[in-house]
């Protein structure tokens, strides 16, 4: 089992599965919101990019998510991440 070096925000984003930024991969059920790959990557850098700019968020800070289960959810999560 080779375990990668980079961490989970460059492993997505780096796309392995060669997945198009226009494929659609989070629909809400209930509101029919839905994401592609490419604004997933997107969304996901400008959220880090804020919590650095913004808020200074730095690396080992911690951050708490009080959210429901809803299709921004993994944006919210990888956006954190990569901060």
């Amino acid at each position: 089992l080779k375990i990668p070096q980079d961490g989970i925000y460059q492993y997505v984003t780096s796309n392995p599965n060669k997945i198009p930024d226009d494929k659609v991969i989070y629909v809400d059920g209930i509101t029919s919101k839905s994401y592609t790959f490419g604004e997933f990557k997107h969304k996901s850098k400008k959220l880090a990019a804020g919590l650095q700019d913004v808020l200074g968020f730095k690396h080992w800070d911690v951050l708490a998510i009080f959210s429901p289960n809803q299709v921004d959810y993994p944006i919210t999560v990888l956006g954190m991440i990569a901060a």
